[in-house]
């Protein structure tokens, strides 16, 4: 310039700060722009020059996918050995830079930074907690992280780029990025960890077994991938242990046990707690057998009781009639003896001659009377008390058809009650059946998912009325759906032919098709292959 005045020219950039899309944009974007920021400050690095005050609003996004680290006011040369002063964001600064110990300050400073952005790229939020300017320096000095729940690899890389020692931290960004690229490499391990652990949240609120076996092998898979997932392998135990927790508290003990791994700390209590309760179960069915003989055996002896007392009642009766037919004959002598009573008075009328002969005769008349008198009023005291003793047999009797017919009540309900039970368990086990059904059909195990499937197809032994309520059919929706899903590989109508008419015949085991082909109407006879019907030899027809 002619009056020799000194000036340097920037490049304009056209773009928008990072910090403004951070939150929007998915992972894998925002971890494609933190590696282009790696690769700027390993170039940086590489000729001893430091940022310190890496952030993402000092990260310009440019229109055609352009990524630029501006800001560099705070930056330092250290090949000039010359001294500087603090500078940095609090949120995201390290501890040396906060407590301005300059000596410390290097290109380990602009890891911790880059440590502290990738931070938020995870998390959606700077890492030291604070209200105020002073409250978030002064967490920055300490190293106070805002610390996360749920484990995740990418956390870990950020944990180590922001140790709190200097000489702890990754000793080049070339490192750090290393570790992003490993991490990159297992993201489909990663990515089905996180669909996991979705699921896992939603068996959790909905109670739902199918969830549950659903993230389980969803984490063993992210296993299978990346055997050193530590998020995976948490969430795998959390969800074994609410899969457990869920049994326990419906009372499927057997799917509790089976559930839990009993060498895990954290679930050997459970698993403890589902044995002795299923073994407090059994007890309970063993008490209600016995309680069941016990009922049966009261009733034969109801039964026996009453044949006794009908038997007492029946000798009584015929005791009373003995005695009946002993008071009639008493009545005849007593009318026979007054009618000699009267010849005797005729003949002492007569014959005055055997005056003294008739009386005495007369005297020992009159004591026959008396005695018959007295044998026919006991005939008639014993005759009642047989009225009595009968009438008492019939009282003895009633009551006892009353407790042989409560008897009978009870031994009903407790076999409507036994069969309710036993009813839930068997529908507790095809829940169980279709749910372990599925997870087969997840694993590609069609064959054994058919055999289950073909298994509960099978009539059921409490499929019938259970008290007064009908049990549901074992073919539900459910059963239905797994099938279907267990035969994916069937054939489809090829060629575009389209079925305009179907109609079936179980009872016949035969069924017709009415096709359009072009303008041609057709019917064709086809046969039924399991619940599906055969069209002649090219395809198949599910009619379940």
């Amino acid at each position: 310039m002619s009056n020799e005045v000194l000036f340097y020219a920037m490049k304009k950039i056209v773009g928008t700060e990072w910090k403004s899309k951070i939150g929007e944009l998915k992972r894998d974007e925002n971890l494609d722009i933190f590696t282009k920021i790696c690769d700027a400050m390993a170039f940086s690095h590489r000729r001893d020059i430091i940022h310190r005050d890496l952030k993402p609003e000092n990260v310009m996004l440019g229109p055609f996918g352009e990524v630029l680290v501006t800001d560099w006011g705070c930056a330092v040369d250290l090949s000039m050995k010359e001294s500087f002063t603090g500078a940095g964001s609090p949120p995201w600064m390290a501890p040396e830079m906060a407590l301005q110990n300059h000596s410390a300050v290097g290109t380990r400073s602009d890891i911790y930074l880059l440590g502290a952005i990738l931070y938020q790229v995870v998390t959606g939020r700077p890492p030291h907690p604070g209200r105020t300017v002073m409250e978030v320096l002064l967490a920055a000095s300490r190293n106070q992280i805002i610390p996360v729940e749920n484990p995740d690899p990418l956390l870990n890389i950020a944990m180590r780029a922001m140790e709190t020692r200097v000489e702890d931290r990754y000793e080049t960004v070339e490192d750090m990025q290393a570790d992003i690229r490993e991490y990159r490499r297992h993201s489909e391990s990663i990515a089905l960890t996180e669909r996991s652990q979705s699921t896992l949240e939603k068996a959790i609120e909905a109670k739902d077994y199918e969830r549950f076996s659903r993230c389980i092998f969803g984490f063993q898979d992210a296993l299978e991938l990346w055997p050193e997932n530590e998020a995976a392998l948490a969430g795998l135990q959390r969800a074994r242990f609410a899969y457990g927790k869920c049994a326990f508290d419906k009372k499927d003990y057997d799917l509790c046990l089976e559930t839990l791994n009993r060498e895990q700390t954290d679930e050997a209590q459970l698993y403890q707690q589902a044995k002795l309760a299923k073994e407090a179960a059994l007890q309970r069915e063993n008490r209600f057998k016995r309680l069941r003989k016990a009922f049966a055996a009261a009733i034969l002896i109801g039964l026996a009781t009453s044949s006794l007392l009908a038997g007492i009642a029946w000798l009584q009766r015929n005791e009373a009639v003995s005695q009946k037919q002993m008071a009639e004959r008493s009545a005849v002598a007593e009318k026979k003896a007054r009618q000699d009573e009267e010849a005797a008075k005729n003949v002492a009328i007569e014959a005055q001659v055997a005056a003294e002969k008739s009386a005495e005769s007369e005297k020992l008349a009159k004591n026959e009377a008396i005695s018959a008198k007295v044998a026919a009023e006991r005939a008639a005291e014993s005759e009642k008390q047989a009225k009595l003793q009968e009438e008492r047999a019939k009282d003895v009797a009633i009551q006892a058809k009353f407790e042989a017919e409560k008897a009978a009540e009870s031994e009903r309900a407790a076999k409507i009650e036994t069969e309710q039970r036993t009813a839930q368990v068997e529908l507790a086990g095809l829940r169980s059946s279709l749910a372990l059904a599925l997870s087969q059909v997840d694993q590609l195990e069609v064959a054994r998912a058919g055999e289950l499937l073909q298994s509960l197809a099978a009539p059921s032994t409490y499929q019938t009325l259970v008290g007064k309520q009908q049990l549901p059919k074992l073919k539900t929706w459910a059963w239905n759906r797994i099938h279907l899903l267990s035969n994916r590989d069937l054939l489809e109508k090829p060629w575009g032919t389209r079925i305009v008419e179907l109609a079936y015949a179980p009872q016949a085991g035969l069924g017709v098709v009415a096709i359009a082909e072009a303008a041609v109407q057709s019917l064709k006879i086809v046969k039924p292959v399991s619940v599906r019907l055969q069209i002649d030899s090219r395809f198949v027809l599910d009619v379940g």
